[in-house]
């Protein structure tokens, strides 16, 4: 069997979402947080879990293009060029392995629902730093995620965890470019630049990355259309009612999944709405 990058690579099968054991832990994903998941079937269940699993990787993976992308715009600008252009090279490597996953198990299937506009943004670092704190928020989350499935591989599917451990092992590192990141370019910026950028990074936070409604909706329209017994719940309001469960919230982002960005921004005054906000 041919093996890629991300581990062996599957053949095609035209069955969506082959049975058998979850992709990713419950707790990681947003319905197991509400009351009517918890009366759904197994078969049910194990479908939601799978495709909200994909929906992760697709997203990860949209992310690190965007990120790779702002990469190679700000390297020319700051003196550790050769450790950002390998920084980006990764990334792009990262989102390959992700799409090829999902492309064996449900091939064709998309479901993030990002607008182009929002990559375009990532070209002009000197104007738009916010990518910046959204790459130490993301970076960090994807290997909190990953230390999670690992945490359970036991229970989940061998080739998700297999997907996740490589992307780990190269993640942790970018951390420090991060930081890299932050403190060579973002704090160098003049203040009126980093507030509305602190600004812009918030209402990221609180449009998309917390609560990505539209691609969440439509993760849960495709599992609707294959069972029938999830149609009679209301998932939007479910959705929304998340937005005010704490635990849920700090379960995505919090001083606990993501304490290195936290303490990071924590020590520039223009992120303290956002950080409340995430506490609160």
């Amino acid at each position: 069997m041919r093996r890629s990058l991300f581990g062996p690579v599957l053949p095609l099968s035209g069955t969506p979402l082959p049975a058998g054991r979850f992709y990713a832990p419950e707790a990681l994903t947003p319905l197991a947080w509400t009351a009517p998941y918890r009366d759904l079937s197994p078969a049910a269940r194990l479908s939601y879990n799978q495709l909200h699993a994909l929906y992760i990787n697709e997203q990860i993976a949209w992310f690190e293009l965007t990120l790779a992308g702002f990469v190679d715009a700000v390297a020319p600008l700051l003196p550790r060029q050769a450790d950002l252009r390998n920084f980006a090279e990764q990334e792009r490597r990262h989102a390959a392995g992700f799409h090829a996953f999902n492309a064996r198990r449900e091939p064709g299937l998309s479901l993030v629902a990002a607008p182009s506009l929002v990559r375009w943004t990532a070209r002009w670092p000197r104007l738009l730093p916010f990518w910046i704190p959204v790459i130490l928020l993301l970076e960090e989350r994807a290997v909190h995620f990953a230390e999670s499935v690992l945490a359970e591989s036991s229970e989940l599917d061998p080739d998700f965890v297999a997907c996740h451990a490589r992307h780990l092992e190269e993640e942790a590192d970018h951390l420090e470019l991060d930081a890299y990141l932050l403190h060579q370019f973002w704090c160098r910026q003049p203040l009126a630049v980093r507030r509305c950028n602190a600004w812009l990074f918030e209402m990221a936070v609180r449009q998309a990355l917390l609560f990505p409604r539209r691609s969440a909706l439509r993760v849960i329209g495709v599992w609707r259309q294959r069972h029938p017994e999830a149609a009679g719940v209301d998932w939007r309001r479910e959705l929304k009612a998340l937005e005010e469960n704490r635990e849920f919230r700090r379960s995505v982002y919090s001083p606990e999944v993501c304490p290195r960005t936290f303490a990071l921004l924590g020590a520039l005054p223009e992120f303290n709405s956002v950080l409340e906000w995430l506490c609160r």
